[in-house]
């Protein structure tokens, strides 16, 4: 990786699941990332834990069942590098976030090398509290990035 790139500069392993949280910028930096990954023909999973606009530019699985996911994300990553996962699809075109848990069965089934995880909204501010029940951050993270 060059180390002048964002995936260079952040001294990423072969397998990774990188989670993001804080404030705004997270869909634009995991994005970036998702691209850079893709440039490199890593096979990439964006995703959330909790909730994010579905991705207009990229192909989207949306399964709320571990099984069907996975081999939905088989057969898609045969053709792209980049695919983004929701467990369901929200009237206002968001996507439902995965049960943290997948996040190592998907690193673990050897179909994908990095996921990409937003693991709280922001709602758009720059800034926002927390609570014990977020972020939602995956226990099987490698590499945990606050924003704000």
């Amino acid at each position: 990786m060059d180390p002048l790139s964002l995936t260079g500069s952040m001294q990423l392993g072969e397998k990774e699941i990188i989670a993001v949280y804080g404030g705004g910028g997270k869909t634009s930096l995991l994005c970036r990332l998702a691209r850079e990954l893709a440039g490199l023909k890593k096979k990439v999973i964006f995703t959330t834990t909790t909730k994010i606009f579905k991705p207009d530019n990229i192909p989207c699985v949306i399964n709320s069942e571990f099984e069907g996911a996975l081999l939905s994300l088989r057969r898609n990553l045969q053709n792209h590098d980049v695919v983004a996962l929701g467990s369901s699809l929200m009237p206002n075109n968001k996507l439902t976030g995965i049960d943290p848990s997948w996040t190592g069965k998907l690193l673990a089934s050897g179909v994908i090398s990095y996921i990409l995880v937003e693991a709280d909204g922001s709602a758009g501010k720059p800034v926002k509290g927390y609570a014990p029940h977020e972020p939602v951050i995956p226990s099987s993270s490698t590499l945990i990035i606050p924003l704000l």
